[in-house]
């Protein structure tokens, strides 16, 4: 076969298999409608009736929430799901089809990349209409540039947990880190509200920075510069992709042996 032809083959076996991942998680309602509602309920909440509504205060909570549902998709999309089909045997049948690895997962990122864009997308839908948020064209690109971004850290990182822990062990840590990244990244509430304690250990976490970064395309300024958020999100990234890679190799030597 052609390298032509190959590559056509590889796009339509992934456009098929990109489908049957997003029915699959949009017909689940334990995935598909925390991670689409919370997000969007808690923006909706704490952006617009708790305290004193604002379009300054909508505009920071808009870059921090679109981290948090991006994250929230991954996390759960990597982490627990995957434990849960590899429990089920489902992972080992996908193992031994003819279906490239990278194809896989290239979907299953596709498909919380595509959760991803439909939070994004209902955030600004209520940024606009009742939050009050006037933002440029660019800011608005750069938002869902960077909550695509977001993604892709935690989506090793989500691999790396469901790969190594059974269903529910892998949905307890999911959780755990899930709501420690949120709460300590300054995703739900300002940093600034906790002790310092909190800003502190935010430093380590990935969620604060990718919060920072979307922070300072609204506007807002964080205490580092822009190469050290990045910096510190690749190393991240790298990390977890390096725990996930031994963990796939893990299994293909306990299958072997």
């Amino acid at each position: 076969m052609s390298t032509a032809a190959m590559k056509v083959s590889n796009l339509t076996i992934l456009a098929g298999e990109y489908k049957t991942e997003f029915l699959k998680a949009f017909r689940m309602p334990q995935f598909s409608l925390p991670t689409l509602m919370f997000p969007m309920l808690f923006y909706f909440v704490f952006g617009s009736l708790i305290g004193t509504p604002s379009p300054e205060r909508a505009a920071y909570l808009l870059a921090t929430y679109g981290v948090f549902g991006s994250m929230t998709a991954s996390l759960f999309a990597f982490g627990a799901a995957i434990a849960n089909e590899r429990d089920e045997g489902w992972l080992e049948i996908k193992r031994a089809a003819p279906l490239p690895t990278r194809v896989f997962f290239t979907a299953k990122l596709l498909m919380t990349i595509s959760f991803s864009m439909m939070v994004t997308g209902g955030l600004f839908i209520i940024a606009i209409t009742v939050g009050g948020v006037s933002l440029e064209p660019v800011q608005w690109l750069s938002l869902i540039g960077l909550n695509i971004l977001t993604t892709i850290p935690f989506a090793f990182m989500g691999l790396a947990i469901g790969l190594r822990g059974k269903t529910q062990a892998a949905a307890g840590i999911t959780n755990l880190v899930f709501f420690l990244m949120s709460i300590f990244g300054g995703l739900w509430v300002p940093l600034p509200v906790f002790p310092a304690i909190f800003s502190k250990i935010a430093i380590a976490l990935p969620s604060y920075h990718l919060g920072a970064l979307a922070l300072e395309i609204v506007g807002v300024e964080s205490q580092l510069n822009v190469i050290a958020h990045v910096g510190i999100i690749l190393s991240f990234g790298i990390l977890f992709g390096a725990f996930a890679f031994s963990a796939w190799r893990y299994m293909d030597s306990d299958r072997k042996g």
